[in-house]
């Protein structure tokens, strides 16, 4: 305009344009731009302030026509379409920058819950920290647990004192424990990205502590429940089979071999017994001490159960091993130890194993040792395994459970033996049992009832008996069979059963059978175990009607005060006494003995094992009535009872028929 209008002071609204121009290209394009306008402007200001014509230069003479036109375009322009949209854009940028703020605010106030929910009102005590460990700010939990307050300067240094601590030692580590007025903090910390500060958790494990601590302690008394005895407290046989093996392999042995050695107190059931299981535990104890103070010959040891303690030991030889335990260990271990002001000396017995190699079960070689022990006594305290010993133990576990199951299947026969008068009359029968089917062949009684009283099934063979007894009297009654009273042997473990008298008389009265009908056989030993009870039993048996008589008598140390002071019925002399009474003149003078006090107390007297004619007429002649033996008849069958009945009655005398026909058993 300057250039092209003559007119000096209508081309200075030109520079009006241009003096403008920045803050309309501030708005619309940028401050780039409006620096570059402003600069600019330095030109026009000039030409202004100095009045400076620029039309003299550009050759202009007159003024356009049209100026004014353009001018009023240009001012149109200018105030209809640039300044309109530059306040257009200011207020577009204003209305999105107060959206942008809004959203900014509800953002923020989002921020504000989500801070209230996760810090300000957590259940965590939280506290903000600088890298100093000085506490910034903390919720209200943290002000709980640690009583903070803004102007408490001792609190703030206290639990700086933890956050600096814990800072310094566990930069790797996020994770800690501390303890704070007895109480279990763990501490989490968790940096805030790109910030100078760190938020520590606090979370009270206390209880979690206490519930792990007694969890470390169950787990630490399951393991000694598992390796150490429970009454003793030593160390128990599934520890010792661990430390062999452990030692074994770490050392094996070359010149010499391991052997493991299983003891006991010979006396120690007596203590038991006498004393209590306080005083035996303490005994074992004890001798557990001194085995472990034994040094160069026990390698380690544990108790093992049923009062016995094992030890595995070194030695060249078994005989060194015998030598060594007869020479040094059994003098050290049998002391003498006062109980209730009395001296007593200990007696150990030892029974053992060798390892043959370091691959050996232990178990076996442990469990072989303590067989070994078994058979070690007082005269001979020292024992080796013997596989021959172990095979009629295996032999003797295998028969009781066969056994077992013969019982319950009724596999078991009842044979009749008769006992006979002077003329062979019948006057009773022995119930027999027999074992004729067993899965390995006939098994003798000698060799099955002691197995049935050592595994604890004697009870129920003599139920069976019993049973069958009374069964069988019941089918001969119902018959009108000739019947004499049957003899059934009750042994002393029977006897001394609390319900042994229930159960006979329930036994009868299901089969309808009298008390005469049935004589029991007591062993002696059945009436020393208990002396007063035994005797209302018997009394009480007799008042039932039941006969009672006294088996093997003659055998052991037959004590003749039995025969008076308890109601007896009968006396059976044993087969040892009648087996001399031919040959040694003093057996013989013993049983005329035996016979006349037994007449004057009113006894009867069976002579059983009578084999030969010539015991029976001896026997007869010394005064006695009834006899039983193979010289009148075999144990008998039922079938085989029940034929000789028909046919010859109860007459026995001078019948071979059933010796002949029934095979010894």
């Amino acid at each position: 305009m300057n250039l092209f209008l003559t007119d000096i002071e209508l081309a200075k609204i030109g520079s009006m344009f241009m003096y403008t121009c920045p803050v309309i290209a501030l708005i619309l394009l940028g401050y780039k731009t409006a620096l570059v306008y402003g600069l600019l402007n330095v030109i026009p200001y000039y030409l202004i302030v100095n009045n400076i014509d620029l039309s003299l230069y550009s050759g202009v003479q007159h003024q356009l026509s049209n100026a004014h036109k353009i001018i009023h375009e240009l001012l149109f322009l200018f105030f209809n379409i640039c300044i309109p949209l530059a306040v257009a854009r200011t207020s577009i940028a204003a209305k999105r920058l107060n959206d942008t703020t809004l959203r900014s605010a509800k953002f923020l106030r989002e921020k504000n819950k989500l801070y209230r929910t996760f810090f300000t009102e957590s259940s965590k005590a939280m506290l903000v920290c600088d890298l100093q460990g000085k506490v910034c700010d903390f919720n209200y939990q943290a002000d709980t647990v640690f009583t903070l307050s803004k102007n408490s300067a001792n609190n703030h240094k206290a639990v700086e004192k933890i956050i600096g601590s814990f800072a310094k030692q566990n930069a790797d580590n996020p994770v800690k424990l501390v303890d704070y007025k007895g109480v279990c903090l763990q501490v989490t910390s968790k940096p805030i990205p790109q910030s100078q500060y760190t938020v520590y958790e606090f979370t009270d494990c206390t209880v979690e502590r206490e519930l792990k601590s007694s969890l470390l302690k169950s787990k630490n008394e399951i393991k000694r429940l598992r390796f150490f005895d429970k009454k003793t407290n030593l160390p128990n046989k599934y520890w010792f089979e661990l430390k062999c093996k452990e030692i074994i392999k770490k050392r094996p042995s070359q010149k010499h071999q391991y052997y493991i050695v299983v003891l006991k107190d010979a006396d120690n059931e007596y203590y038991q017994m006498k004393y209590g299981n306080d005083l035996s535990n303490i005994d074992i104890s004890n001798t557990y001490q001194q085995l472990t103070e034994i040094k160069g010959l026990i390698e380690c040891s544990a108790y093992i159960g049923l009062n016995r303690l094992a030890f595995l030991t070194l030695a060249p030889s078994p005989i060194e091993l015998e030598n060594r335990i007869e020479s040094q260990l059994k003098p050290y271990l049998e002391s003498v130890v006062e109980i209730e002001n009395k001296q007593y000396k200990h007696s150990f017995l030892f029974g053992y194993e060798r390892l043959t190699s370091g691959e050996d079960d232990i178990t076996s070689v442990m469990n072989n040792a303590a067989m070994a022990l078994k058979q070690s006594r007082k005269i001979s305290p020292i024992h080796s395994y013997s596989k021959l010993e172990s095979q009629s133990f295996i032999e003797k576990h295998e028969i009781s459970i066969l056994l077992s199951e013969a019982i319950k299947n009724n596999e078991l026969e009842i044979y009749y033996q008769p006992k006979l008068s002077s003329c062979g009359q019948c006057v009773g029968l022995e119930a027999l049992t027999r074992w004729n089917k067993s899965p390995i062949g006939g098994i003798s009684p000698a060799v099955f009832i002691p197995i049935a009283e050592e595994y604890g099934m004697i009870d129920d063979l003599t139920d069976f008996v019993i049973r069958s007894v009374c069964q069988q009297l019941s089918k001969w009654n119902a018959n009108k069979l000739s019947t004499v009273p049957v003899a059934i042997n009750i042994s002393l473990i029977n006897f001394n059963r609390k319900d042994f008298m229930s159960k006979l008389i329930e036994h009868l009265t299901k089969y309808n059978v009298s008390p005469k009908q049935i004589e029991l056989e007591l062993t002696e030993t059945a009436l020393e175990e208990n002396q007063e009870y035994s005797l209302n039993l018997m009394k009480t048996l007799q008042a039932w009607g039941f006969a009672i008589s006294i088996d093997d008598f003659g055998v052991g140390y037959s004590n003749i005060s039995r025969i008076a002071e308890f109601p007896i019925d009968k006396l059976k002399l044993d087969r040892s006494l009648i087996n001399k009474v031919s040959t040694c003149p003093r057996q013989r003078k013993l049983a005329t003995v035996i016979l006349f006090m037994c007449k004057e107390l009113d006894i009867s007297c069976v002579a059983e094992g009578i084999e030969t004619k010539e015991q029976k007429d001896i026997m007869l002649n010394l005064g006695c009535q009834e006899f039983q033996g193979f010289y009148f008849s075999m144990p008998l069958s039922t079938l085989d009872y029940e034929q000789h009945i028909k046919q010859f009655g109860t007459n026995f005398a001078n019948q071979n028929s059933p010796i002949d026909s029934v095979s010894t058993v």
